[in-house]
């Protein structure tokens, strides 16, 4: 009979390290994108508590009485059912999470009702503390999109009427209607992208470009 190997796996192990990697692995794609990364790599923090005291032990000194020896020691005592005596600090620490979460769900009222409402404020802070407040990376869309055309000539007298101008074409900006859209991804092409906002601060116009 053939040995057949295979892994042990644990249910944690497959809800956390699923979760793990489906979050972490593609935000780290666009982080090396450089596409809005700051978010990327705000989104990567929950993800860190998917990892197992085995994994990132390796941050903690080792040693009696250090932090690694002392979650050992807890751990031994939960796996016993010992529980913990109740000490002065951890009534603090308690009555701190609560009154904090206490107050964040109070001010987290005007953000659920705004988020409900059909006209709803993005980018905006319901209180002078600026806890919670609502975020939106595109607050507004337009209906109309307006592109910058750079243009660039060969003649010996651009002024001149017969000048013959064309286009500069970008491999991803919006340009030839004949070209069909570009793959972007994995790669951002951060040029191209930025060209679409300097568009809002241009009015249309018609004519030769000076």
């Amino acid at each position: 009979m053939p040995l057949v190997w295979t892994p042990r796996i644990t249910v944690e192990h497959v809800k956390c390290g699923g979760w793990r990697d489906l979050s972490l692995h593609p935000q780290l794609v666009l982080i090396i994108s450089g596409n809005l990364s700051f978010l990327n790599w705000l989104t990567i923090v929950p993800s860190l508590a998917c990892f197992d005291d085995a994994t990132l032990g390796f941050l903690f000194p080792s040693g009696p009485g250090c932090l690694k020896d002392q979650v050992l020691r807890m751990q031994e005592e939960e796996a016993r059912g010992a529980r913990a005596p109740r000490t002065r600090g951890s009534v603090a620490r308690h009555t701190v999470n609560l009154a904090l979460g206490v107050l964040v769900a109070w001010l987290s009222v005007p953000v659920v009702l705004n988020l409900l409402s059909p006209r709803q404020v993005m980018n905006s802070s319901f209180n002078p503390l600026r806890i919670v407040n609502t975020y939106g990376a595109f607050g507004s869309i337009t209906k109309e999109r307006t592109e910058v055309i750079l243009q660039g000539t060969a003649s010996p007298n651009a002024s001149a009427p017969d000048a013959k101008w064309e286009d500069y074409e970008f491999k991803c900006k919006p340009g030839d209607l004949r070209r069909r859209p570009c793959l972007i991804s994995p790669y951002h092409h951060r040029l191209d992208w930025l060209m679409w906002f300097a568009a809002f601060q241009v009015r249309p116009s018609v004519g030769r470009p000076r």
